[in-house]
């Protein structure tokens, strides 16, 4: 199926505000699990640690040279910079978080002592 360059331009267009002290930038994604590429358009208030990401749109990655029309369909239309990501190189953050103040979780986690049952609860066990 042929992705619908009217809608991603209808959603970049929606999305991308031009707000005044906002950093922009597009993400492409592989997403090997559902084999699709993704485009995000990312946004963050200069000086604040909140990013929020939208989905312009998402097309079939079997297809090497639909890949390369949109592709250079986006770089011919934005200027934005573009960051490539590919879910087979998965990356962890760092460390597990178990405090985020920014999210209103001011207390530490359940989940950071959490350890599996020694008794199974499934039923086919």
């Amino acid at each position: 199926m042929q992705p619908d360059l009217k809608t991603l331009w209808k959603n970049y267009d929606h999305y991308f505000t031009r707000k005044r002290n906002y950093r922009y930038w597009l993400v492409i994604v592989n997403n090997r699990f559902e084999s699709i590429y993704s485009v995000f358009l990312y946004m963050q208030p200069v000086k604040k640690k909140l990013v929020r990401s939208y989905e312009l749109i998402h097309f079939r990655n079997d297809q090497p040279a639909l890949y390369q029309t949109m592709m250079a369909n986006i770089r011919e239309h934005s200027h934005l910079d573009i960051i490539y990501r590919d879910t087979r190189h998965l990356v962890h953050p760092g460390q597990d978080i178990t405090v985020d103040q920014q999210h209103g979780h001011y207390h530490h986690s359940r989940m950071s002592n959490w350890q599996p049952s020694e008794i199974s609860q499934h039923p086919n066990d």
